[in-house]
């Protein structure tokens, strides 16, 4: 948490756990396994990377040298 913003840190981690724990549901049979579910938590799984991959709000602005 000191490298990145609180937001992106508890989006990543609220994306995460809901994503395991739908996929774990369908591996388990307590959910139904169906491609639009499937296409839908790659979804989350792709957003929770695209926030990662962004830079840190101190890093868009920094244009000294390092």
């Amino acid at each position: 948490m000191r490298t990145i913003p609180i937001g992106t840190g508890y989006a990543v981690w609220t994306g995460v756990g809901a994503a395991l724990t739908v996929t774990w549901a369908m591996v388990t049979g307590a959910e139904t396994f169906t491609p639009l579910k499937a296409l839908l938590l790659m979804g989350i799984v792709g957003a929770v990377i695209g926030l990662k991959l962004l830079p840190s709000p101190s890093d868009a602005h920094d244009t000294g040298p390092a």
